[in-house]
């Protein structure tokens, strides 16, 4: 991923929910179509998750990244 891209999602994460969705839809817009297609299973999966994080229901941050150090290193 380019520097400018990641600066890009990191100012995409601090907008509120709704505006991360409406700029990822002027963004998928603006790329090839094959690039773009999600499976109806796909979109409905991750629209569901988020729906869950919306919840509570998430695990936290902190508790990944404890499992995620405990990891073999590659």
């Amino acid at each position: 991923m380019t520097t400018t891209l990641e600066q890009v999602i990191a100012r995409l994460r601090a907008l509120p929910r709704d505006e991360q969705d409406a700029a990822a839809e002027l963004i998928m817009q603006l790329m090839p179509e094959d690039t773009q297609a999600l499976h109806d299973w796909q979109d409905a999966g991750v629209r569901e998750a988020l729906a869950s994080l919306d919840r509570g229901a998430g695990i936290p941050h902190g508790e990944i990244k404890r499992w995620a150090a405990k990891l073999p290193a590659s």
